[in-house]
């Protein structure tokens, strides 16, 4: 049985029985005092009960503009319906819960989203340069043996790089002087191996050359940002604050929040869900609770 914080001159309006009398129910369920009032011949009684369909009289009954009452009843009732209460909820009433979680549990949900979602969280404070510029080598060789990316993504960045630059990769991982050699003779070079030599031409390059590549590989077409390592992604979040962290996450659907909350004990994923919106939750505990009243006693 669930006690609220009751609107009693509502209960008592709706009854037509005066409050001294309404008192003598005190401990028992709102079902109760229908039927005994039922038997009394009080047909308002009768009426009560079909207009506790109406989300607006419930939400008045159950006074459940208090935050209070709400948490009341959503700690006794079952997890179906406390994901519904979740989905009501919009991206910044979950984020609340994301509080809770150490800063290690943060970065690990961060990791687990869809790319396209993690790179929009990380680009409410960051850009593409501050993400390759973190990339260890480990990183930046994955990527470049992605199956999502080819050799002539590769190629068509390379000759997006001034002379200079190509001259120093050249040299440095192959050794070769091109100091005096035309930009087409550098290209046709690298086009005649085959990809056995053009890989480990690329895993050989000093890691500011590959960060250089990827960057570049990477603004010539956005798809491939999603093949980065997730942890790669998050890193430059680690320099924020949690709360900082936490507003970036407004961008994010409901649907990708939720999850996360899910995670959390059940007592606080019930503090969460009890900042729904009375009317909306009135609507669930109608659609989905037709036993409620006889769980709230008054």
């Amino acid at each position: 049985m669930i006690e609220l914080d009751l609107n009693l001159s509502y209960l008592a309006q709706h009854f037509q029985i005066a409050p001294t009398k309404l008192a003598q129910y005190k401990n028992k369920s709102i079902q109760e005092i229908l039927e005994e009032e039922v038997k009394a011949g009080n047909l308002q009684a009768l009426q009560f009960a079909s207009s506790i369909s109406d989300p607006s009289q419930l939400a008045k009954l159950f006074s459940l503009a208090n935050y209070c009452n709400r948490y009341l009843i959503i700690k006794g009732l079952d997890d179906d319906i406390l994901g519904k209460i979740l989905e009501k909820l919009p991206t910044q009433d979950l984020l609340s819960g994301i509080h809770y979680f150490n800063m290690d549990k943060l970065f690990e949900m961060l990791e687990e989203l869809p790319p396209e979602e993690l790179l929009n969280v990380v680009f409410q404070k960051f850009g593409l340069a501050n993400i390759v510029q973190l990339m260890n080598v480990d990183e930046l060789d994955a990527f470049f043996e992605s199956p999502n990316v080819e050799r002539a993504d590769i190629q068509k960045t390379f000759k997006q790089f001034d002379k200079e630059l190509l001259d120093k990769i050249m040299f440095q991982s192959l050794g070769m002087d091109t100091r005096e050699k035309s930009r087409k003779e550098i290209f046709e070079h690298i086009a005649s191996m085959d990809d056995t030599q053009f890989n480990q031409f690329i895993l050989g390059m000093k890691k500011n050359h590959k960060q250089a590549l990827v960057f570049g590989m990477c603004q010539n077409d956005k798809k491939l940002m999603l093949e980065l390592d997730p942890k790669a992604i998050v890193r430059p979040l680690m320099a924020l604050e949690k709360g900082e962290i936490i507003k970036c996450m407004e961008v994010l659907d409901p649907k990708f929040v939720i999850p996360m909350i899910q995670e959390l004990p059940e007592e606080l994923v019930q503090v969460v869900a009890a900042q729904i919106d009375p009317m909306q939750f009135a609507d669930i505990l109608i659609k989905n609770c037709p036993d409620i009243l006889s769980k709230i006693k008054i």
